[in-house]
């Protein structure tokens, strides 16, 4: 997303696998959902959970945060609150 130094990279894009549907409404499969990340972090995983908590479905990602001797290990929930019950 953007372009140059500061631009934002699309996790599902730089490691999913497949089409990464996250919203499963109306009889439609769309990825709506997105997780944006910046040159500062290393994706390690994404995946699109399945759940019929709601429309949409969540989007997981882990990522590696390495800063001089240490590293942080850290995962990035994404969902729609808006719940079919």
């Amino acid at each position: 997303m953007g372009e140059g130094e500061n631009a934002l990279k699309d996790a599902w894009w730089e490691g999913g696998n497949g089409f990464g549907f996250t919203y499963q409404g109306w009889h439609l499969r769309l990825r709506l959902d997105h997780i944006l990340y910046s040159d500062g972090l290393e994706l390690q995983d994404v995946k699109v959970i399945d759940s019929d908590l709601s429309d949409h479905r969540p989007l997981k990602a882990s990522f590696i945060l390495s800063n001089k001797n240490r590293s942080f290990i850290f995962t990035i929930y994404v969902t729609n609150t808006n719940f079919n019950i």
